[in-house]
């Protein structure tokens, strides 16, 4: 169970057992905390004065940044933030959290401490020279002592599609999680393989570090070409120009070489495309895709995933964008494995499976009906399609998307219907016709994580009705 996050006096756990602190610090939502990091904060507050120990921020969580900050206080104008450690001081994560904080309280004054409890010694962070300078618990009461109105800390991720919406990119207002941090510091420092593979689920930012990464190279005066696979309405004009974005097929027909290419939604990517790409590419090769996602059937990137001998293969768990709901409710209902996946929070509210002729009776204009790729040419259902329920269903919706036009974006509210064409055999989801044009996992688990907020599905079968409910209630919250 998780418990509201409030505000904590320190004050309060003063000559209190360990075991008494840590639950105490649970109830106030608090989940993080572990014994060091208690036996660190309890010989911390015998150098804080009784006033200062007031209304902190404990253990405060940005689970799409996968970052934890010890102790936080915060008021209209400065924030203060102590790091607990048993020994050994991290510069980088001080480095880290002075990042986070200027970006979402860019006008606020910053102080960054960190404690050691092994020599009971405090250092105070440097931004300017980037190092950690020793200072005294006088000096940190002086500072705790200006903050006269604590108030929790609000630091709201809410990522919107790179592609979609650059600005935040341009303005670079934007934060790596900590598993795009780690996947680019790979990629940047490996000089032994040419060919570089970033796998990642859905929503783990792999747009937003393809992005990043050709930042970095053009500032370190490389010539880069940045190739999502296929270029349509989720890609920003302005985006295009910027950066002069185009397609793997026309990198390939312009011929011309680059230092370095990175390429986008390359689950995609053909053998013959990477040959290519080798071929006019002179230091390295960066491929981000979803292994999950390979609606062509392609097994190119799979293949180069697998090859660790040859590739530098690192791979991003992190959502900053996706709810873990949609991720798992989809390999729940696909058979997908979780792997090395760990879901965090789940909400079975936001996914809602109706009977066709229930769902006839709703009004719903603000969400998208998505479907099937039928071909890459024609959105129309294939002319086998008896029933032909899916235009019914559309009108219903704001508009409506297939496959190939909505990857690497999200929307608030989507509709899917899994018409006749489905069955469910030995207790797995199954076609018994041709529904789709391309790879059926990889479709619809494309199109059940482009959920944001709530996802409905609709079926006429009692049979799929009952296994997809059955699905969402075996879901662990």
């Amino acid at each position: 169970m998780l418990y509201d996050y409030k505000l904590v006096n320190l004050n309060l756990l003063v000559n209190q057992k360990d075991d008494d602190v840590k639950s105490f610090l649970k109830y106030n939502g608090v989940h993080k905390f572990d014994s060091n990091d208690i036996k660190s904060l309890l010989k911390l507050m015998r150098g804080l004065k009784i006033d200062n120990k007031n209304d902190f921020n404990v253990g405060y969580e940005v689970d799409r940044l996968g970052k934890e900050f010890d102790l936080v206080k915060v008021d209209d104008s400065l924030i203060i933030n102590i790091e607990l450690k048993t020994s050994k001081m991290v510069i980088s994560q001080c480095e880290d959290n002075y990042e986070i904080f200027k970006t979402f309280y860019p006008d606020f004054q910053i102080l960054i401490f960190m404690y050691t409890s092994s020599d009971n010694k405090i250092f105070v962070f440097d931004s300017e020279k980037g190092k950690l300078v020793e200072t005294n618990f006088y000096n940190v009461n002086n500072e705790l002592s200006k903050i006269t109105n604590p108030k929790l800390l609000d630091i709201n991720i809410k990522v919107l599609s790179a592609y979609m919406y650059p600005q935040t990119f341009f303005e670079k207002k934007y934060i790596l999680s900590n598993s795009q941090k780690e996947s680019k510091r790979k990629v940047i420092n490996n000089t032994k393989n040419k060919t570089n593979i970033i796998a990642g689920r859905a929503g783990t930012g792999k747009t937003l570090l393809a992005l990043d990464l050709f930042n970095y190279y053009c500032i370190k005066n490389k010539t880069v070409y940045l190739a999502p696979f296929k270029i349509n309405n989720n890609i920003a004009t302005e985006l295009i120009e910027k950066l002069n974005i185009s397609t793997v097929k026309q990198f390939v027909e312009n011929k011309e070489r680059f230092d370095v290419c990175i390429v986008d939604e390359a689950q995609r990517i053909s053998e013959e495309d990477i040959k290519n790409i080798n071929e006019l590419i002179d230091k390295k090769i960066i491929l981000l895709g979803d292994l999950n996602q390979d609606i062509n059937g392609e097994s190119c990137f799979q293949k180069l995933y697998d090859d660790k001998t040859e590739n530098l293969v690192t791979t991003m768990n992190q959502p900053i964008r996706s709810d873990d709901t949609f991720d798992l409710y989809a390999r729940k209902i696909l058979d997908i494995p979780k792997g090395a996946v760990k879901h965090k929070k789940t909400d079975k509210s936001k996914i809602k499976i109706l009977m066709k002729e229930d769902f006839l009776r709703k009004k719903l204009d603000d969400f998208v009906y998505l479907e099937l790729g039928k071909s890459y040419y024609f959105e129309s259902c294939t002319e086998q399609c008896v029933s032909k329920d899916c235009f019914e269903l559309k009108k219903k919706c704001q508009t409506y998307l297939n496959t190939y036009s909505v990857m690497g974006n999200e929307y608030d509210n989507i509709v899917i219907y899994f018409c006749d064409g489905f069955t469910i055999v030995n207790n797995k989801l199954k076609t018994i016709k041709k529904v789709n044009y391309g790879k059926i996992s990889s479709e619809l688990y494309c199109l059940i994580t482009r959920a944001k907020e709530s996802l409905m599905i609709v079926t006429s079968d009692i049979k799929l009705y009952n296994f997809l409910i059955r699905k969402l209630y075996e879901m662990k919250e």
